[in-house]
């Protein structure tokens, strides 16, 4: 139609003048949720939720002030809830109801971003030097360490051809990285996909597809259940 392709504001996010991005995005228990970095008057991750009427975004919480980090990274819906992890600082949250949400594993690393789920089990990777954390529960206290590699890096994440597929980068030497995706069956890596870019930032599911956004230079790829992968767009 004559609109197609076309965005329009939604709305301002009032009270934070200086929100600086956003991050992700996720539908959870009739809300529509979203993540954003406030940098006044200091970095801070802060969640927000669409109001019922549609018309914009209200603050459902601002994470603790101690272990909030700067940005939100991935939502991920695991035993009916809701978790994001943060940036610098941060960690694992969970939101245990409106407005309230609980510290279950802190950041040891500087990002806590991807995040996805196999059968009862949800896994979570950090930034270099890149972890994969585990829980059945996902409640404080356990946590384990399911991978570590020193090499890696990881921004996203998606529950993937019964596989975890964690996205990110390998470092390659100095300041050189390489766009990964590493498939993980929830002990060992058990392949690695390499795309044109220095790191893989983000992750969805469309139909029998994963599409994988790189960065440097930006592309979009898409990967079928034979993993292997196609850039389908080049900027």
């Amino acid at each position: 139609g004559e609109n197609e392709g076309k965005w329009k504001k939604l709305c301002t996010i009032t009270g934070y003048s200086l929100a600086k991005s956003m991050g992700d995005a996720k539908e959870f228990d009739g809300n529509f949720f979203i993540g954003l970095k406030d940098v006044e008057p200091a970095p801070h991750a802060r969640v927000y939720k669409l109001k019922e009427d549609g018309s914009c975004f209200v603050q459902d919480q601002t994470l603790p002030d101690a272990d909030a980090g700067e940005a939100i990274g991935t939502f991920v819906v695991f035993n009916n809830k809701l978790y994001t992890g943060t940036e610098h600082r941060g960690g694992l949250f969970r939101r245990e109801g409106p407005g309230n949400w609980k510290l279950v594993q802190k950041g040891q690393d500087n990002v806590f971003f991807a995040g996805a789920s196999i059968g009862n089990t949800l896994y979570w990777g950090t930034g270099q030097p890149g972890k994969i954390w585990k829980s059945s529960s996902g409640n404080s206290g356990s946590w384990q360490i399911a991978y570590e590699n020193s090499e890696y890096g990881f921004y996203d994440a998606e529950s993937f051809n019964g596989h975890a597929y964690m996205v990110g980068y390998k470092q390659q030497g100095g300041d050189l990285k390489k766009a990964v995706v590493l498939k993980f069956n929830g002990k060992d890596v058990v392949r690695k996909i390499e795309l044109d870019g220095e790191y893989a930032w983000s992750s969805i599911i469309s139909g029998d597809y994963m599409y994988v956004g790189t960065r440097g230079p930006g592309a979009i790829y898409k990967i079928g259940k034979n993993d292997n992968a196609e850039m389908v767009f080049s900027s």
